[in-house]
């Protein structure tokens, strides 16, 4: 049985993997995880859970850890989930007791992980991407010289955090004046950006030095994730791949301004992203493409049609059935899904939630039937 080692201290992105190679095949998984993702000691998604620290990074209890699970899974192929992995790896690349996934160059993908020097690198290559300008320390913030040069509303950011951790949107000088006052909004630098009215996309892809092999372009509709195609995010897609000789998995934020159709790139992240197992169900495994690289002649995998409903399949009858009896990968991504006991308790939550509202309803329903029918008597 092929084995995996899935490494990252992210309590989002591992389980993402980890129900991606549950999709992809009956394989054995080791989670190299930090405090984030302890919970995943009990979860069906994998055999065992290795605690390391990825706040204190030490390049020789790593190897000692590896070399102790390379014991166990000679065979095994690593598999870094997030940045924090991926610089880890690059340092002791030479004495690692697996193969890896293609990765990019740490350099590389350090530029990709920061806002400012990913606005730089657009800028020199000709891409689109909103007017951006580097800020550094919140007390250097002067809302003047930033709306002359963006205008208003703008967006304020860190240029080194994910998730959209510390995203604001500036309406005016007063939104401003409030976060100087905020005692909680402190990041090391800040870029301030030009906003862009218009559609939230995503480009999501696996490349080989330069060249991509596989793309999805979608975006969010309620609950569901749709995948579509549009010939500006695929010249773009391209266009910075080629640029960069990019090697690995990427996914691109971007947005599609609504008086224009102008598709701007507004961000990257050079790892998975936390919804990686909506492509898997729509058809396209960008983990499997990465454990198994497709041939150099091989035809570009593409995803730019279909859907799939992100709510849990235990909040989604629909989805019960192939749950149940489905043998093939979409099936085994659903029963993944509910072993991933995040994902479970948040699903339950929400049904704990919705029958508090609901039942109040049925009672008060209950209640007037039965004062009717005395009424009638």
């Amino acid at each position: 049985m092929q084995s995996f080692v899935v490494m990252g201290g992210c309590n989002t992105l591992v389980p993402q993997v980890l129900m991606a190679l549950r999709s992809a095949g009956d394989f054995r998984c080791t989670v190299l995880g930090g405090p984030n993702t302890r919970k995943l000691r009990f979860s069906a998604l994998c055999k065992d859970m290795v605690e390391i620290d990825f706040e204190r990074p030490d390049d020789e209890q790593l190897l000692r850890q590896l070399k102790r699970i390379a014991e166990r899974e000679p065979h095994a192929t690593l598999v870094p989930v997030d940045c924090a992995s991926m610089r880890m790896i690059s340092r002791v690349r030479d004495e690692l007791p697996f193969r890896t996934i293609p990765l990019p160059d740490v350099e590389l993908m350090d530029m990709f992980d920061d806002k400012w020097r990913f606005f730089q690198f657009c800028k020199a290559h000709g891409l689109s991407v909103p007017e951006t300008l580097y800020i550094g320390r919140k007390e250097d913030l002067d809302y003047g010289r930033i709306a002359a040069r963006l205008g208003v509303p703008f967006i304020l950011k860190p240029s080194n955090e994910a998730g959209s951790t510390g995203v604001q949107v500036i309406q005016g000088e007063d939104d401003l004046r409030r976060l100087l006052d905020d005692a909680d909004y402190r990041y090391r630098t800040l870029v301030a950006q030009r906003y862009v009215a218009g559609t939230d996309v995503c480009i999501d892809l696996f490349a080989l030095r330069g060249t991509i092999r596989a793309l999805a372009l979608r975006r969010r509709e309620g609950a569901k994730m749709c995948f579509f195609d549009n010939e500006q995010m695929r010249m773009l897609a391209h266009r910075i791949v080629a640029a960069s000789a990019y090697n690995g998995v990427m996914n691109l934020d971007a947005r599609i301004e609504h008086d224009s159709g102008r598709v701007y790139l507004i961000e990257s992240n050079p790892r998975y992203w936390a919804t990686l197992t909506a492509s898997v169900g729509a058809g396209l495994n960008f983990v499997a493409q990465s454990i198994s690289p497709p041939a150099e002649d091989a035809p570009m995998s593409m995803l730019t049609q279909g859907e799939f409903l992100t709510r849990h399949p235990l909040t989604s009858p629909s989805a019960w059935l192939p749950m149940l009896f489905d043998q093939g990968a979409h099936g085994r991504l659903l029963r993944a899904k509910m072993a991933d006991m995040q994902g479970l308790s948040l699903a339950v939550k929400s049904l704990a939630v919705k029958s508090l509202r609901v039942l109040p309803q049925l009672f008060t329903r209950a209640r007037a039937k039965e004062l009717y029918t005395i009424q009638r008597r």
